[in-house]
């Protein structure tokens, strides 16, 4: 199946299609409400070394790594009530 969203990520009004037909009714509210879970997962693995100051975001050290590459400091990152899924925990 191929999906397509087109939606304001402000509002979270849009359009949502399924295989180039136009969805509605329930199945548009479930799609534009997956689009926006994608949307905000995506972008916050694609840009978490900037958003590791944001509001509600707690960083703290968790030790070093040992690798085949060499040893590394690890970060904790826990959530505040924000984001999707706020209880999360996160290593960098």
């Amino acid at each position: 199946m191929a999906y397509l969203t087109i939606m304001n990520l402000n509002t979270k009004a849009g359009s949502p299609w399924l295989d180039e037909r136009r969805v509605t009714g329930e199945q548009e509210l479930k799609q534009l409400e997956s689009a926006y879970g994608s949307w905000v997962n995506d972008s916050y693995w694609l840009l978490m070394p900037y958003k590791m100051k944001d509001a509600g975001v707690t960083l703290s050290l968790a030790g070093e790594e040992k690798g085949e590459g060499g040893t590394w400091d690890k970060l904790l990152l826990t959530f505040d009530s924000v984001g999707l899924t706020p209880r999360d925990k996160y290593w960098a």
